[in-house]
C-alpha cells in the first residue's frame, strides 16, 4: 500500500526518472548539463525576440518558429557558448527572413519547386 502524497509525479522532479531515460543513470551530469544550456538558450532568444514580437513585426507562430529554430541553433553549434551579442543578431536575421517571405506571399518557393519539377504544375496529365 502506497500513499499518494509520499511518491513524486513525473512531472514534479528536477532531474527526469532513471527508468525514462536508461543512459542517465550512468551520465546524469551531461543530461543536466544540456538542459541547463538549453534553458539558457531559451532566455537569450526570447529577450532578444521580445522587442520584434511587440512592435508587431512578428506574429506568434512566427515567434514560435524563430524560437524554436535558433535555440536549436545555438545547441547545436560547435563552440557551445551562448553570446548575447550574436544570439541577438541571429535573432534579427531570421525576423528579416520571416518579414521578407511575408512580403513576398512565398512564392519564390513555389518557383523554385516548379523549376525542379515541371511535372508537378503541368497542365497536360502524364502519357502512362
Amino acid at each position: 500500500f502506497i500513499l499518494h502524497s509520499s511518491v513524486p509525479l513525473v512531472g514534479c522532479t528536477k532531474t527526469p526518472p532513471s527508468h525514462l531515460h536508461p543512459g542517465l543513470s550512468m551520465g546524469g551530469g551531461c543530461y543536466l548539463k544540456k538542459l541547463h544550456t538549453q534553458e539558457r538558450a531559451v532566455e537569450e532568444v526570447k529577450l532578444a525576440i521580445k522587442p520584434y514580437y511587440q512592435r508587431k513585426d512578428i506574429n506568434k507562430d512566427e515567434y514560435k518558429d524563430i524560437l524554436r529554430k535558433a535555440v536549436h541553433k545555438i545547441c547545436h553549434s560547435r563552440t557551445g557558448e551562448i553570446n548575447p551579442v550574436k544570439v541577438s543578431n541571429l535573432v534579427k536575421l531570421y525576423v528579416q527572413r520571416y518579414k521578407y517571405f511575408r512580403k513576398h506571399g512565398r512564392k519564390m518557393d513555389e518557383e523554385e519547386k516548379e523549376d525542379r519539377d515541371p511535372l508537378l504544375y503541368c497542365s497536360v496529365p502524364p502519357m502512362c
